[in-house]
């Protein structure tokens, strides 16, 4: 099975191999057991690339084991942020918004709009971007992908506008709104709530 991933997160103490947590746009969460290979790519923070997946044989029965992790292995590197770590706050940033992209998500549940979202934050985050813009511009998409937005209906014209603009954002690339901080703290609170009648909690 071959997916695109972006890598959320690292833990190289496993031995020769690495545990890594990434987000699919078609399989959602992954945590899977990178292996080296003779074209070897370190699976670094941030890194965009398209891998191979395949379980593992239970060593009792020689069948695929439905509860093991994935063995991964690296197809192409298609991009990487490493440039990110030459500054702490974007690099602080982008870790924010990984760990709540992961606490957000699931397996097997498809993300396209969410994984679109993360890749233009980082993109963003190499010019300075804002954190708290993005932070709300997930929780609404994330709310989309799993089909829990309500109907636009069921908000006012300007609250209409303004998801619009975030999935636009997002999926066609535009500008993500330019508005005072104060407002976008106003916004994550809608957010979250709106994330709490759908019955998700997130870390504030």
């Amino acid at each position: 099975m071959e997916t695109i991933i972006i890598i959320l997160k690292v833990d190289a103490s496993k031995g020769r191999d690495f545990l890594v947590w990434a987000l699919s746009p078609d399989l959602g969460r992954l945590v899977f057991v990178f292996k080296r290979s003779k074209d070897f790519y370190e699976p670094g923070l941030f890194r965009v690339m398209k891998v191979s997946l395949e379980k593992q044989l239970n060593k009792t029965t020689l069948q695929l084991d439905d509860n093991a992790l994935y063995k991964g292995e690296c197809i192409e590197l298609i991009h990487s942020y490493d440039i990110l770590s030459e500054s702490y706050d974007n690099f602080h940033n982008a870790c924010e918004l990984s760990q709540t992209i992961l606490q957000l998500s699931s397996q097997n549940h498809a993300c396209p709009l969410t994984f679109k979202t993360c890749l233009q934050a980082l993109e963003d985050f190499l010019n300075d971007g804002n954190y708290l813009a993005w932070r709300v511009c997930l929780f609404i998409n994330f709310l989309k992908d799993f089909g829990a937005l309500p109907e636009l209906n069921n908000f006012t014209p300007q609250q209409q506008s303004f998801l619009k603009r975030l999935v636009q954002a997002a999926e066609k690339r535009e500008a993500i709104p330019d508005l005072p901080q104060s407002k976008w703290l106003e916004f994550e609170f809608w957010a979250l709530r709106l994330l709490d009648e759908s019955g998700v909690r997130v870390q504030i």
